[in-house]
Order: structure tokens, then C-alpha cells, then sequence
């Protein structure tokens, strides 16, 4: 996206305010320049009148959630997300050790630490009957922070008698494209896509986050179609919950598919924001605390409940504000059933 292209997206902007409605950012801290109108009137002004971008505008992009709630709700259908990565992509400045690609890279490390020691299942000793090729997009999380869903989506692959399975081990890029590195992202793309075997019948997801990048990432390739997510595999096989401590937590990455069950009680029907999503909450952490008080998840009669949810950095929040044990990933809870 050039300059020019995305002047004319921002001229499309007629300042009604309806955003204001939708963004959680904007709901939180009540502050019109982290609206899309608000950046949509200094993005204005700099190719209109020539004027600077500072460096405080651009870093206050990062405080856009893409969660795209604006665009569902603009009467132009401006989508801001890609108006601020290409934004960022061509005015943020990058020193390797400052970047959050860098920083991030850095959290996984750390955080893996004690993954290094969770337990793995080993697929050469899967003994199953079936011979369909399975690739496991495991991402990024599962890979180097927690491995618990990952195990526990290879135990239900195992038990549904899975034998030919292949473990993908790229990250799906969705750090990259927030921090506006699209260089990097879309080499990360050519990888995953050169990465995925043509014969394979089914490419599962166990995280929304990388469902919904995979689904961009994959949207001209005939692999498209073999993309579905854990529970999509799970009810194939007529699996369905019936369990009413549990109580399911939609993340926003969710919005453009289905639930995992219509029969249990959902936490954020309404897909408010999980708060999670865009790694707000390693980005700005003051800021995610404002708005996690906003959606007063402590205060909801939660009880005895499980909470379970399909994003890996939603269950990161959740956890943060409810306990570890509180809140697992859908196919943590199904393995333990």
C-alpha cells in the first residue's frame, strides 16, 4: 500500500464517530487519538499539509488492537489495521534491540524456560488406524512458552486414531504484521506456505490467532480449504459438550466463525475484546489493566467454573486475572475429559 492509496482510504473517513462505539482501546481510556477518526485526522494533515508524523503517534499506533470491530462497523469499511501496519512499516524506526519482534523474541525465550521440561508426546509411537495426513500448525505459545495444548491436541489426535501426523513448527507472523514489519511477514508467509505439503487432507489449528492469519496467509493456496481448527476436526466426529461448569471464553480473533459448542454458557458473546489480542498486554501493560477492569471479568459469577478458550494469548489474560487452574485452552479441557 503506497502512500497515495492509503491517503485515499483516509479520506474516505467522514468523522462520524461510530468507532467510538466499537474500539475497546477508545471505551477504556476515553481518549479520541487512539480512535481511527482521531489518526485519521493527523494522517490528514501530514499529506495534506506536509506536516511531520511525531514519534509518539507512531508509537501510539501499537495501541490499535486490529481486532477490525471499527471496520464492521464503518460505513466506508476502512480498514484501519492495514492502514497503521503500512503506516508503521514505512515510518517506525527499528533498532534491533528496541524492536518489539526483538522483544518479543526475548519473552519467548524466557518463558520457555520451563517448557523445556513439560512433557511431549512422542507420534512415532502413535499406533492409529487412520491414514489421513495431518499437519499441526502448533504456533508460536506452544512452541516455546507452553506446550500443554499441543500435547493435548496430539493425545486427542492419537485417541481419534490419527497415525500420520507432522508437527508445523513456523510462527504464523501475526507479531510481525502488528509491529509493521511486513518485510519479515510476508517472507514468513512464502515460508509456512512452501512448508505445508499438497497431499495433506487437513492443516488443524489449535489457537484462533493463527487460524485467522493462516486463512489470510493461505487464501489463494488450494490448502485453504484443508484449514480448520481443533473443535471443527472434533465435531466431524459428532463430539460435542455437555457440561455446565464450564463456561467458554470467544476471542475476538473468533468473530468470522462459528462457536465451539451453542450449548454452554459464553463469557464474551458480545466479542467484546480479550484484551489479548495484538499483544497488547506486553506492549502496554498499563493500558491492558484499564481495560481488563473495563470488561470486570473478576467480578462475573465465574465460581466453580472452568473457563475454557481457543487463544493461546487470551488464555495468557485470562489466567493472569483468574489462576492458572481457572482457565485452560478447549482442547486441554476435552483431553481431560
Amino acid at each position: 500500500m503506497e502512500d497515495k492509496d492509503i491517503k485515499e482510504e483516509v479520506y474516505k473517513c467522514s468523522k462520524c464517530a461510530l468507532c467510538k462505539s466499537v474500539c475497546p482501546v477508545y471505551l477504556a481510556t476515553k481518549n479520541e487519538m487512539y480512535l481511527p477518526r482521531g489518526r485519521f485526522i493527523i494522517l490528514n494533515r501530514f499529506f495534506n499539509n506536509h506536516e511531520k508524523l511525531s514519534p509518539q503517534f507512531i508509537q501510539d499506533l501499537d495501541k490499535c488492537l486490529y481486532c477490525n470491530l471499527c471496520k464492521d462497523f464503518c460505513p466506508s469499511s476502512i480498514d484501519s489495521a492495514e492502514i497503521f501496519t503500512h503506516i508503521k512499516n514505512k515510518y517506525k524506526k527499528r533498532a534491533l534491540i528496541l524492536s518489539f519482534s526483538f522483544r518479543y523474541k526475548i519473552w519467548l525465550l524466557f518463558s520457555g524456560l520451563k517448557n523445556i521440561f513439560s512433557q511431549k508426546i512422542n507420534i512415532k509411537k502413535f499406533k492409529g488406524t487412520r491414514d489421513e495426513k495431518i499437519i499441526y500448525f502448533e504456533g508460536c505459545i506452544n512452541r516455546y512458552v507452553n506446550s500443554d495444548d499441543k500435547n493435548a491436541v496430539l493425545s486427542i489426535l492419537n485417541t481419534l486414531g490419527y497415525k500420520n501426523i507432522k508437527i508445523n513448527h513456523l510462527c504464523c507472523g501475526y507479531p510481525l504484521l502488528t509491529d509493521g514489519d511486513i518485510k519479515s511477514y510476508k517472507k514468513n508467509s512464502e515460508k509456512i506456505i512452501n512448508s505445508l505439503d499438497k497431499d495433506v487432507d487437513y492443516i488443524i489449528c489449535s489457537c484462533d490467532s493463527c487460524y485467522s492469519e493462516l486463512q489470510k496467509i493461505l487464501k489463494n493456496s488450494e490448502n485453504k480449504a484443508k484449514l480448520i481448527t481443533i473443535d471443527e476436526l472434533l465435531s466431524m466426529h459428532n463430539y460435542d459438550i455437555s457440561d455446565e461448569k464450564v463456561i467458554y471464553f470467544k476471542p475476538l480473533t473468533r468473530k468470522g466463525y462459528g462457536n465451539i459448542n451453542k450449548n454452554i454458557k459464553q463469557l464474551n458473546p458480545q466479542l467484546k475484546c480479550s484484551l489479548m489480542e495484538n499483544f497488547l498486554m506486553y506492549k502496554n501493560k498499563s493500558l491492558s489493566e484499564m481495560m481488563r477492569e473495563q470488561m470486570q471479568l473478576v467480578q462475573m459469577n465465574i465460581e466453580d467454573n472452568t473457563i475454557i478458550t481457543t487463544c493461546q494469548l487470551t488464555r495468557i489474560g485470562l489466567q493472569s486475572l483468574l489462576g492458572d487452574k481457572k482457565v485452560l485452552m478447549y482442547s486441554e479441557y476435552i483431553n481431560k475429559k
